[in-house]
């Protein structure tokens, strides 16, 4: 899920030429609180419009009369079917179209979309497993927020009081609650605010309240996303464009009772002066990916516009320990684009990386970075001339997704092959998000095709198994301490019938997913150049693989032509005499 915030920058001379953020953040339509959210069934699905698309559009808190403090009634009958919503298999779920009409639809693996009859407005999130989709219930200001369940076909409304508004959706792992904020209307008195967590088995909804005071105290908060019972929350400044004030834990735990935020043992993990985006979590919940900014530091070309604010920095942040780890630092005149997204395993990190000419990015790179700080090119990212990008999200362990907007503001929606970075568009309108990846529940369905064996290639079961790997060093220091030579001997089986189907290489790979080859332009670590189809199995070898300093585990991959990658692997520590499938014979 995205809750892109678009910061407007300032150019502000001191005598240097230094960059100053004076607007961090147009707050993403004004956040919804509330004193008690109230849970009402919908006899119907929000009316689909024929016109495709939406977009991540910025929007101000809410400014009229102050709420009253009287919560909305709830009615008591059950959730009633809607109609016909239901839940393809996908790849992710966006909302595209005017941003008066967005409209829910699932991008499947092939690239093929589907309208699902709903209106998906700001704010709008999805489950990890695409089964639920909450957005509010019309463009802001709203008066509830839609939970539609795609699989039953069933809506909870959820009503915010008067002069409230809903933001920052987000569901838990498990897809059993969602949490959202609603913001009241700023006063004399402060601005009240609530957390409302919202059962998703039964509908019901827990209220946590708080007041920002004049002293900015308990500033409201987007969720960003759960870390174990950990509600996270990215916080700002209400009747200000001032954002990105700092990520807070909230716990949150199965079965608490509401009580006023102030009692929580609440602890902030990201100061506000770290990052200028909301954070992105990783699929596991522990770390969170954040893009950041040096002041004294200005990219060549550099002219600033209201959707950029030269970012320099994409930082790690461990959310239990609270250590920071800089990955990467633009020091040299380029900027990074403002957004970055995990793989589905959360070993890598993706953003962008380029330079400016004629007041926006003349281009951008994609690339991915390991914890370590290994860094790989992808490929250009699909930028159009005088455009931004908007979001990244990596879906699938092959496929990430990027939306751009041209100069006019116009979004597009790629695809990209992930490692090769070829880019395909999916769709063109005038605005564009997407709601959330559905990897997870495509990643959990592979993981049970593995464990019963079948043949289903897209399950990870393809047929080219390496069997046994014997790697003799060949030259450098001790594994991890600096860069090592190597030579691989790999024992390969795969039915292989003729020129039409049969192993046509494998992979020496490290944890960051890189592929190690002593010719960078071959396909392969070691390609197989003729079917072996009277030989099964059978062993190749390949000299000279260096594997780099701080490397000690590799894995190894056999690839056949028909069904890709996906069959047995074998991975080897290099520090070790032997293992599982594994021999290493070192110097």
């Amino acid at each position: 899920m995205h809750q892109k915030r678009f910061i407007p920058s300032l150019l502000r001379g001191t005598g240097t030429v230094s960059l100053l953020l004076t607007a961090a953040l147009l707050l993403t339509a004004g956040v919804g609180c509330t004193t008690q959210a109230t849970l009402s069934p919908s006899p119907s699905p929000v009316a689909a419009t024929s016109t495709p698309t939406t977009g991540p559009v910025p929007t101000s808190t809410a400014t009229s009369a102050a709420p009253t403090a009287t919560p909305t009634s709830a009615p008591t009958e059950t959730p009633t079917p809607t109609a016909e919503p239901s839940r393809p298999e996908a790849l992710a779920l966006y909302g595209a179209g005017p941003r008066e009409e967005p409209v829910l639809y699932s991008l499947a693996p092939d690239g093929s979309t589907t309208g699902l009859g709903l209106n998906v407005y700001q704010q709008s999130a999805a489950s990890r497993d695409g089964r639920w989709i909450a957005s509010p219930a019309t463009e802001l200001p709203t008066d509830a927020v839609l939970i539609t369940n795609l699989e039953a076909g069933t809506t909870y409304t959820v009503s915010v009081r008067p002069d409230f508004y809903p933001y920052g959706m987000a569901f838990d792992p498990e897809g059993t609650r969602l949490a959202f904020l609603e913001l009241g209307t700023p006063s004399g008195e402060g601005t009240p605010w609530a957390i409302v967590l919202v059962n998703l088995e039964d509908g019901s909804t827990k209220s946590f309240e708080a007041t920002s005071g004049p002293d900015n105290t308990l500033l409201p908060g987007s969720p960003v996303g759960w870390s174990g019972d950990d509600l996270l929350i990215d916080t700002f400044v209400t009747g200000t464009e001032q954002g990105s004030m700092g990520v807070w834990a909230l716990p949150l735990p199965g079965g608490v009772e509401p009580a006023p935020i102030d009692s929580l043992d609440r602890r902030e993990v990201l100061p506000g002066d770290d990052y200028l985006f909301t954070p992105e979590l990783s699929p596991d919940g522990t770390r969170l990916l954040y893009l950041g900014r040096d002041y004294d530091y200005t990219p060549d070309d550099y002219e600033p516009v209201a959707f950029d604010v030269a970012v320099n920095r994409l930082g790690l942040l461990d959310i239990e320990s609270g250590s920071s780890t800089l990955l990467v630092e633009e020091t040299e005149g380029g900027a990074l684009g403002m957004d970055a997204a995990w793989s589905p395993d959360g070993a890598l990190g993706l953003f962008a990386e380029g330079r400016y000419g004629n007041g926006s990015f003349a281009a951008l790179t994609l690339k991915t970075v390991a914890e370590s700080g290994t860094m790989r090119e992808v490929a250009p990212a699909p930028l159009p001339p005088g455009g931004f990008l908007v979001s990244l999200d990596w879906c699938a362990e092959g496929t990430a997704l990027a939306v751009v907007a041209d100069s006019e503001g116009v979004h597009e929606l790629h695809t990209i092959e992930m490692p090769g970075g070829e880019s395909s568009i999916v769709v063109s309108e005038p605005h564009i998000a997407v709601v959330g990846c559905v990897g997870p529940a495509a990643d959990e369905g592979a993981e049970e095709g593995e464990a019963a064996g079948t043949d289903d290639a897209s399950a990870g079961a393809a047929d080219a198994d390496v069997l046994q790997v014997r790697a003799v060093q060949t030259g450098g220091s001790e594994p991890g301490e600096g860069a090592t030579t190597w030579t691989f001997h790999v024992t390969v089986e795969h039915p292989d019938t003729g020129w039409e189907d049969y192993a046509n290489g494998w992979d020496v790979v490290t944890p960051e997913d890189e592929v190690l080859k002593p010719d960078p332009g071959d396909e392969f670590t070691r390609t197989l150049l003729h079917p072996h189809v009277d030989e099964q199995p059978f062993t190749r070898s390949q000299r000279g693989v260096v594997v780099p300093q701080g490397v000690t585990e590799v894995r190894v991959r056999a690839h056949d032509i028909v069904d890709g990658w996906g069959g047995q692997e074998v991975l080897v520590d290099l520090t070790i005499s032997s293992g599982p499938n594994f021999e290493v014979e070192r110097q």
